[in-house]
């Protein structure tokens, strides 16, 4: 799960990749929410690049996406923010979806752990997909978090630093 395959990235490519990702899986169709793929550009310091592998970013940003889509409902949006703070990057997957309960929130990156235990898995994941999340971008040295507010929806945020 570590990172492979580091290569620098700059400001412009790092924003491609994330349109290219969202626009993937936006196309596939990964659950009944309006597909809204809206960035927010703030631009980082102009010498800034980031040292990842974007294979497992890619990865986490999918995961995100995917969750976003299952828990949000027909009619709701799903929206990507990517913007430097900074030197470091931060990217946003927000939500108008179901929102998760306060007393969820701290343990919604722990292994196999699903705030809504009355899914099955064949409907619900098996728990892992935050998890690895977590993982990825703490092996590029960055941080992932999570706000909410049930029946108002989500946001799911990782930085990055240059």
């Amino acid at each position: 799960m570590f990172p492979r395959h580091i290569n620098p990235l700059q400001w412009n490519e790092a924003v491609g990749y994330a349109r290219a990702v969202c626009a993937r899986i936006f196309r596939d169709g990964g659950g009944p929410a309006e597909a809204v793929c809206a960035f927010g550009l703030t631009a980082p310091e102009p010498a800034a690049d980031w040292s990842i592998a974007v294979d497992r970013i890619a990865q986490a940003l999918r995961n995100l996406l995917d969750n976003a889509l299952r828990y949000t409902p027909q009619g709701g949006q799903v929206g990507v923010r990517v913007m430097g703070r900074g030197m470091g990057l931060v990217v946003s997957v927000v939500d108008t979806g179901s929102g998760i309960a306060p007393q969820d929130l701290p343990r919604i990156f722990d292994r196999f752990y699903r705030a809504d235990g009355s899914r099955a898995r064949a409907t619900g994941g098996s728990g892992l997909g935050l998890a690895i999340v977590k993982q990825l971008i703490e092996a590029h040295g960055g941080r992932v978090w999570a706000e909410s507010e049930q029946d108002r929806g989500s946001a799911f945020s990782f930085s990055l630093p240059s």
